[in-house]
């Protein structure tokens, strides 16, 4: 889905480097024409050559509604395997602007807003560019014609005047897919998928909302003509992909252990970028082709493979994340980039940190008895990679993760825990999938805040708590007791009940209405101001106030 989030680091120069092509040379290819199209990159004519099956492995659905994490996890879909859903974006709970442009994005985001940018021909990034600088790329009357020439032909007057020159300077084709908005305006307009947030090990297990992993929501602008070559998405991630105008081509290899292997050693080879990977597979069986249209979304799962062509200027909206229905290929993937020495900037972010907290989580999970078979499966590959992580703990995000854990009062340290999963493991292979029953749940205390968000930032505001369980109407220390009666009874009547009285002498606060004077004259006091007498109380013994707390009669 993307270079800077793929296993093609070998193919890229780095953004330092004096090779690295400058913002404002865009229009410096030099293309032999004759009479023929003419592509960006030399390996686009043989991927649209290639005569694979369309729908070999993928699940088409056409009803967006019965594609639920409940569904995946029963097995009603396999994960393994892509999936297109030709439904309506809202079918699978997914909320996404329409008619979005690329000026609209710069509008909305920042036209200063730094982006990085592909040349497509080269496989290089460009420096110093803005969404303000695409705009202005995507606009470019010179590309736009050049597109409409390579898309409808050219012209005779076009053709006789290239026949003089015998050569043709075509624009860059330029791609940018690396734009993580979750924190920009955009991100107020769109929604990932439903069955996608349901599993999502971010949303589910990351502590801190602010120091997420920015790989959940990004934003594709390529012009047509881009290509981006085999790659699988970083970390191991899945993908959801949907078009919101253009249209891309795919061409995807299922990620069998001797697939993975051949891509492996050609990302190794010094040679790479000039060879096509679908050569080197001994049969095309596990390849197939695939056009994703305006409207559709593509979810590709963990591993798999793939290329990208855009036959026009294409706007997508997508995301990356990881999910427990696939964990042994998540981590296969993650070993790979470390094996291939992939550089961390193009690695998942804080990956490490984020499977030390899904292991804390699914522990209660696995308490609960709250988990699926798939789930079950990859766990042991999970808990066996968080042994080895934790046992170096040289990644700084990771140590500040089993820093966290390691200081919280729910469990003892991260070994503990990770005994505790394997223990759970080993439960769940004897009895099955159910509830642990030697795990006490605490009471839990909910606190119930009204549902306006003002009454956050206030000072005052109304705190309910509410208790899972009930009191009955005597207190259980006042149940236990027998000889409750018998003890009332050995209270005396009227112990406590004395009245204080003063001290002999006259008191030192004479009202003034105690005065000879003032009680024979009538006061003038205003109807308003006249207080209603407040018939007194008449108190009772130590012995009622006990019966009455104790709510008998």
């Amino acid at each position: 889905m993307n270079n800077n989030r793929a296993l093609l680091q070998p193919t890229f120069t780095t953004t330092t480097g004096t090779n690295v092509a400058k913002k404002n040379d865009v229009h410096s290819v030099t293309v032999e024409d004759e009479g023929r199209k003419v592509y960006a990159n030399r390996h686009i004519p043989r991927f649209l050559e290639l005569s694979l099956s369309s729908h070999h492995h993928l699940q088409v659905i056409e009803n967006g509604t019965s594609l639920t994490a409940v569904a995946l996890s029963q097995g009603r879909y396999d994960p393994t395997v892509p999936i297109l859903v030709t439904d309506k974006p809202n079918s699978i709970g997914m909320t996404v602007p329409q008619n979005l442009t690329i000026r609209d994005i710069a509008e909305m985001i920042g036209i200063d807003y730094p982006v990085s940018v592909i040349d497509v021909q080269h496989q290089e990034e460009l420096e110093g560019w803005t969404l303000g600088d695409l705009v202005e790329y995507f606009e470019d009357e010179e590309r736009l014609m050049w597109v409409r020439e390579q898309q409808c032909g050219t012209t005779k007057r076009r053709q006789r005047k290239r026949a003089q020159t015998g050569t043709v300077t075509s624009p860059k084709v330029l791609n940018q897919i690396s734009l993580e908005f979750r924190h920009t305006p955009l991100a107020a307009m769109v929604k990932s998928p439903q069955f996608v947030r349901s599993i999502d090990w971010i949303d589910a297990a990351w502590p801190d909302e602010s120091s997420k992993p920015q790989t959940q929501y990004y934003c594709l602008t390529s012009t047509a003509g881009c290509y981006t070559d085999f790659h699988v998405d970083f970390g191991g991630t899945s993908v959801w992909y949907h078009v919101l105008t253009g249209e891309k081509h795919f061409v995807l290899i299922s990620p069998t252990t001797e697939n993975l292997k051949v891509y492996e050693d050609w990302l190794c080879r010094p040679n790479q970028s000039d060879l096509f990977l679908p050569d080197l597979f001994s049969t095309s069986d596990d390849l197939q082709k695939l056009v994703l249209l305006q409207s559709q979304t593509l979810f590709i799962p963990a591993g798999w493979i793939h290329a990208v062509y855009t036959p026009k200027d294409s706007v997508v909206i997508g995301g990356n994340f990881l999910h427990g229905l696939d964990i042994e290929k998540q981590i296969d993937v993650h070993s790979l980039e470390v094996r291939t020495k992939v550089p961390q900037k193009f690695r998942f972010p804080k990956y490490l940190a984020l499977s030390m907290h899904v292991g804390v989580w699914y522990l209660r999970k696995l308490q609960e008895g709250n988990v699926c078979q798939r789930e079950c499966q990859g766990l042991p590959c999970l808990l066996d990679a968080l042994i080895l992580w934790s046992s170096v703990a040289s990644d700084p995000y990771l140590v500040k993760a089993m820093d966290d854990i390691n200081a919280s009062s729910e469990f003892e340290s991260v070994e503990t825990i990770l005994k505790n999963i394997q223990n759970e493991l080993d439960r769940i292979n004897r009895h099955g999938i159910e509830p642990n029953p030697t795990v006490q749940k605490k009471p839990k205390l909910r606190l119930k805040l009204p549902n306006e968000s003002n009454y956050l930032s206030s000072s005052k505001f109304r705190i309910k708590l509410k208790a899972s369980s009930k009191f009955s109407t005597l207190p259980p220390n006042l149940k236990k007791r027998k000889n409750f009666r018998e003890e009332l009874d050995g209270i005396n009547e009227g112990e406590g009940d004395e009245e204080w009285k003063p001290s002999g002498g006259r008191s030192h606060c004479t009202s003034v209405l105690n005065k000879p004077s003032m009680k024979k004259s009538k006061l003038s006091i205003p109807r308003t101001m006249r207080k209603t007498p407040v018939p007194s109380k008449k108190k009772s013994s130590a012995r009622q106030r006990l019966m009455k707390k104790c709510g008998m009669r």
